[in-house]
């Protein structure tokens, strides 16, 4: 299949045809790889759209899922269509919005990534802070956070908004000690909500390796 896939000649219907096969038998890149290829020449194509959008959500791609669902709901809402847009793609789409809104991106200009920065560590102080004191709360023994709780009282955790600005080093090392937060505290303590939640994800997605 994946032989097949990758000899296949440009056709459009070839590539429609092929996509959902690859998808089924795990070969997800290579899906959207056949994907692309229509909307190259199909750009309001709404199922295509979908597709794509929902691969790339299950990547952890975020901007790319935002882009792609929006298109497709406008696609959607312009046929004039009596079938709802199904919830699954509103929720995607919604959650990717949300993300894009809060991620820290290196694309952004530094003083916007650092404000982001700050945001995101508050947030995982609070998390890491109400994990810790269930956890000692239920237990009464010595918190399975005190790895992070030391990382804590480093100076990732204190470092200032105008050192932060001179130093991208530093913006990646608190962002890690963000994501690993998120990360051991879901672990411990349960899915977290709200903002923690979208951290989470970004925490789980590639970008988060570069940090």
């Amino acid at each position: 299949m994946l032989v097949a896939g990758g000899n296949a000649p440009d056709d459009l219907g070839l590539a429609l045809t092929l996509a959902p096969l690859l998808e089924h038998a795990g070969a997800p890149h290579d899906a959207l790889n056949h994907y692309q290829k229509v909307l190259a020449r199909e750009p309001h194509n709404q199922q295509v759209l979908e597709a794509a959008g929902r691969l790339e959500y299950g990547f952890g791609h975020f901007e790319e899922t935002y882009r792609l669902l929006e298109r497709a709901k406008q696609e959607h809402d312009a046929s004039a269509s009596n079938q709802p847009w199904p919830p699954d793609l509103q929720t995607m789409l919604d959650a990717s919005k949300q993300i894009v809104s809060i991620e820290p991106s290196k694309k952004l200009p530094a003083k916007e990534r650092v404000t982001r920065i700050l945001r995101a560590r508050d947030l995982a102080k609070k998390h890491f802070d109400g994990c810790n004191a269930q956890v000692s709360a239920k237990s009464g023994l010595e918190s399975s956070l005190q790895n992070l709780a030391a990382r804590w009282m480093s100076k990732e955790a204190t470092i200032n908004r105008g050192a932060l600005l001179n130093d991208t080093g530093e913006q990646d090392t608190v962002m890690k000690l963000v994501y690993d937060t998120e990360t051991q505290a879901s672990q411990i303590c349960g899915a977290p909500t709200g903002d923690d939640a979208l951290l989470l994800m970004l925490a789980k997605s590639p970008r988060a390796a570069e940090q």
